[in-house]
C-alpha cells in the first residue's frame, strides 16, 4: 500500500496531491520535494513523518484487532484506526512578495482515519482466513510435539522442519489473508491538522505564525470486478475534500494579515499494482474582504494531475504538474520521492 502525503507539506500547498488519506503505517517516513523548474535541482522541500503507535502500542494488541477486528463478536471496528495518528514535520522553501523574496517555512501535522469500512465480503474472508491460520498453527504445534524427529533435533533442524509445515500450509490454503487486508477499504473518513510558522529573508527575528489549518477527506472505492470476483491491485478512488486554513500573510504595507480560506474539491484516482493516475480540482474561497493581501485576491482554484509509481513497497516516486492556488508563481511541476522505514516493531501476536 502506498505511502501518504505528509499533512505539513499538504498545509503549505506544496505537495503533488494536496487529497490523499492515510494509506500505510509506517513507523517513519521520509518525503523529499523539488520544482522541476529549479536549475540547481536540489531538493528545498522535506519532511519527516513517524507513528507513535509502533512505539507505545498495547501489550494487549493482536493481529486481529490492529486490523480493526472483534474476533469474539466476529465485526469490524470501524473507528479503531483512529489510534495509528502519524505526526510529521517539514521544511518548506516558498517565495515571498516583493517586500519578502525568501520564505522559509517550518511546519508540523499529524492526521489519522476516523472512520474506516470495508464490504461485507472482505470482512468475512479476513475473518475466516484468521481463524484457518490459527487452527492451522495450532494442528502444526501439535504434529510437532509428537514428532520424535522435531524433539531430538538442534534448534536449527527444528527451525527448517517447522518451515517446511508452515510452506505446505501456504500452499493449501484457500484465502490470502494479506491479499484480502491489501485491498482498499469501500468508505474512509480521513482527518488531519497543521501549522506553520515562516521565517523572511533568513532573519530568525522576523519569525510570525504562517497558517493553522484543519480538513476532512472522504474516500470511496468501488471495486473493478470481473466473472463477479473483485480484481486484485486494480481501484478507482473517488475523493471529497473539505479544508479551513487561517493564512497569516504581508500585505502590501508589509504588515501581518490573516486571511481564512475554505476550500472545497475532489480527486479521481485510478490504481493499479505500481502505478497511480489521478487529478484533482479544488476551489477556495476567501471569508474575509481585505483587499490590501497580496497573496491572495478574492477566489481561486488548483488543479494537478499526478503519476506516482511504486519501486518497493517502501519507496515511491511521484510527479505533478498543474496550477497551484496563488495568482503569480502558480505553477506546479513537482518531483518527489517518498521513502517509508519500518522500526522493527510493526508486529503484533496472532492472539494473546
Amino acid at each position: 500500500m502506498e505511502i501518504p502525503t505528509s499533512p505539513a507539506f499538504v498545509l503549505m500547498d506544496q505537495a503533488p496531491t494536496i487529497i490523499s488519506r492515510p494509506a500505510n503505517p509506517k513507523a517513519f517516513a521520509v518525503s523529499i520535494l523539488n520544482s522541476v523548474e529549479e536549475a540547481n535541482g536540489i531538493p528545498k522541500n522535506y519532511a519527516l513523518e513517524f507513528t507513535p503507535f509502533w512505539f507505545l502500542k498495547s501489550k494487549n494488541m493482536t493481529a486481529l484487532k490492529y486490523m480493526g477486528y472483534n474476533a469474539a463478536k466476529g465485526k469490524q471496528l470501524p473507528f479503531s484506526a483512529m489510534r495509528m495518528v502519524s505526526v510529521s514535520g517539514a521544511f518548506v522553501n516558498t517565495s515571498g512578495d516583493s517586500a519578502a523574496k525568501n520564505v522559509s517555512n517550518i511546519a508540523i501535522g499529524a492526521k489519522t482515519t476516523l472512520f474506516r469500512l470495508r464490504t461485507a465480503e472482505d470482512q468475512k474472508l479476513i475473518l475466516q482466513a484468521y481463524k484457518d491460520i490459527l487452527d492451522s498453527l495450532k494442528k502444526i504445534t501439535k504434529k510437532l510435539a509428537l514428532d520424535p524427529n522435531f524433539i531430538t533435533a538442534s534448534p536449527s533442524q527444528r527451525d527448517s522442519i517447522a518451515n517446511s509445515l508452515l510452506k505446505n500450509y501456504k500452499k493449501d490454503r484457500q484465502i490470502n489473508i494479506f491479499e484480502i487486508l491489501n485491498r482498499r477499504p469501500l468508505l474512509t473518513v480521513d482527518g488531519a491538522i497543521g501549522y506553520s510558522r515562516f521565517f523572511t529573508d533568513q532573519q530568525y527575528s522576523s519569525g510570525s505564525t504562517g497558517r493553522f489549518g484543519q480538513w476532512l477527506v472522504v474516500g470511496f472505492t468501488p471495486r473493478f470486478m470481473k466473472d463477479n470476483k473483485p480484481v486484485e491491485n486494480r481501484y478507482l478512488n473517488i475523493y471529497g475534500f473539505l479544508r479551513h486554513l487561517s493564512d497569516g500573510t504581508l500585505a502590501n504595507d508589509n504588515a501581518q494579515r490573516n486571511v481564512r480560506y475554505l476550500d472545497l474539491g475532489g480527486k479521481i484516482e485510478l490504481e493499479f499494482d505500481k502505478l497511480i493516475l489521478s487529478f484533482e480540482a479544488i476551489a477556495r474561497n476567501k471569508q474575509n474582504d481585505d483587499k490590501n493581501i497580496l497573496t491572495q485576491t478574492g477566489n481561486t482554484s488548483r488543479s494537478t494531475g499526478l503519476i506516482k509509481y511504486k519501486i518497493t513497497n517502501n519507496f515511491y516516486v511521484t510527479g505533478s504538474f498543474g496550477k497551484n492556488f496563488d495568482s503569480k508563481n502558480n505553477l506546479i511541476s513537482l518531483f518527489g520521492v517518498n521513502w517509508g522505514i519500518n522500526s522493527g516493531g510493526e508486529k503484533a501476536p496472532l492472539e494473546k
